[in-house]
């Protein structure tokens, strides 16, 4: 058995591409010839639920759902983790004695278990119950896409301009050229390829 040396991150487009290529099994055939292990995070989960294609949802959900992909847990128990660790160093006093973790221990099984649970309902395109949460979400991504569509700052004009009149302005009508163009106006941003 080769040693897992690394864990590979997939994100919602290349899940996307896969189950539309059928390429599920050259995908999990490369891992593993690699050494490597495929992780899916419940953010990308998320993001693919909210794939309007029905046939196309569905089909990733399922891929991404397979037991035998590392399973993460949601990015606030890690970060939770984290603070509670630090509480542990810095503020010991702070921890209670005898905590109860019936709640706690069932929310966790809720997300690590190899058959039902979070994953489970996810592979069958079960819906989430809808929260105050989930709408608080909803009406987020509604505003930043307003809001990333409206308007950006200029640095030049230091005002707000449509983004569309302001790549105009500074004479962009290329990806290219607005890259060459940002890199001479803002020579200190570092560039990634």
């Amino acid at each position: 058995m080769k040693k897992i040396n690394r864990r590979i991150l997939i994100d919602t487009n290349i899940w996307s591409y896969v189950a539309t290529n059928n390429a599920i099994e050259a995908v999990t055939q490369a891992a593993t010839a690699s050494g490597a292990e495929i992780a899916v995070a419940p953010t990308v989960a998320e993001e693919i639920r909210r794939i309007s294609d029905d046939v196309s949802r569905r089909k990733t959900l399922k891929i991404i759902a397979r037991p035998n992909w590392i399973r993460l847990m949601p990015e606030a128990y890690s970060e939770c983790s984290e603070i509670k660790a630090e509480i542990k160093r810095l503020r010991p006093e702070w921890i209670i004695s005898n905590p109860k973790h019936t709640e706690v221990n069932r929310l966790r099984y809720e997300w690590i278990r190899r058959s039902g649970g979070y994953w489970g309902r996810l592979g069958s395109d079960v819906p989430c119950a809808t929260t105050d949460e989930s709408l608080q979400s909803d009406n987020e991504i509604v505003l930043a896409r307003e809001e990333a569509t409206a308007t950006l700052l200029s640095p030049e004009l230091n005002s707000a301009v449509p983004y569309a009149e302001w790549l105009e302005n500074i004479g962009c009508r290329t990806l290219g050229k607005l890259r060459r163009t940002s890199e001479t106006l803002w020579p200190n941003w570092v560039s990634v390829s």
